[in-house]
């Protein structure tokens, strides 16, 4: 009877053991392989989380940038106009470009550069940037004046403009024959850019406006149509085509141009992984660009 017991308890002991080793090798395998697969998803989340450390940085630094004018703590000045002279740039403590939300004045714009090796004015550069502004990356920003030219006037190409009989159309040579080819509607405007007076035809091609003629004053002949990427200076001031408006009901009658003001910061290694964030704002009462770099 106790020889009996004994062998059934052995016998149970055993089973115990072999489900448990069975059960102990499953749980070990199940956890090698999320092991094995951590080592794939950690890498990727840690990118993510990076990426987002990024951005909201990046975001926070540039709303600062375009909303606030910045300060500086010199006491004989207004606090806010850190760019007034050598002193005040030296005694910034906080840094803003903004004369209004999202309204960036020109002057403190031309008071920064990357590295200011005080030759002649002294400038903020992208040293002090980092102190006060306590970022923890590094940065890079690119900034774009996009002028939009309203070209809402309209004619007949090659009948001139009643309202503007000053218009000269570009009819005649090489050039004239281009300009001969193109759409009969011709739309044409007028804009000051930094003081100086341009004025534009655009005309279309095939249904769609694509061609642009510049010219300080209303005479046109002579000049070169010029499309989307293509540029033009009159002094030192190159300004490029960005883009020709086509919307239905309203084609022709607004041109956006560009022109890089600066750039700002520092450069990114070739392998460095590098967030892009675009924010727009104003300055002279035309869109201003500003690609921001983050690393």
């Amino acid at each position: 009877m106790c020889d009996n017991g004994n062998r059934r308890r052995s016998k149970l002991k055993g089973q115990i053991n072999l489900e448990f080793l069975a059960a102990a090798f499953i749980y070990m395998a199940a956890l090698g392989g999320i092991v094995l697969a951590g080592q794939g998803v950690l890498p990727a989340f840690t990118g993510d989380v990076k990426e987002a450390s990024l951005h909201l940085e990046a975001r926070q630094v540039s709303t600062e940038m375009l909303t606030t004018p910045g300060a500086h703590s010199f006491p004989e000045v207004d606090e806010q106009e850190w760019e007034y002279n050598d002193t005040t740039i030296e005694q910034t403590t906080s840094f803003g470009l903004a004369s209004d939300f999202l309204v960036v004045e020109r002057d403190k714009l031309e008071s920064i550069k990357t590295v200011d090796h005080r030759e002649e004015d002294n400038y903020f550069n992208y040293t002090q940037f980092r102190d006060v502004t306590d970022a923890d990356h590094q940065y890079r920003f690119e900034f774009t004046w996009m002028p939009l030219i309203n070209t809402s006037g309209s004619f007949t190409r090659g009948e001139g403009d009643q309202n503007d009989p000053e218009i000269d159309e570009p009819l005649s040579g090489e050039r004239g024959e281009y300009y001969n080819t193109s759409g009969n509607v011709v739309h044409y405007g007028k804009e000051t850019l930094n003081r100086r007076d341009y004025y534009f035809l655009v005309t279309s091609h095939d249904g769609v406006f694509n061609t642009t003629y510049v010219s300080e004053t209303r005479d046109f002949q002579g000049r070169s149509p010029i499309g989307v990427g293509d540029t033009f200076t009159h002094g030192d001031e190159p300004f490029e085509i960005e883009r020709f408006q086509n919307r239905e009901n309203k084609p022709g009658t607004m041109l956006i141009v560009s022109r890089h003001i600066k750039t700002f910061g520092s450069n990114p290694g070739e392998e460095t992984r590098v967030v892009n964030l675009n924010r727009y704002a104003v300055m002279d009462n035309e869109p201003l660009k500003v690609k921001t770099l983050v690393w």
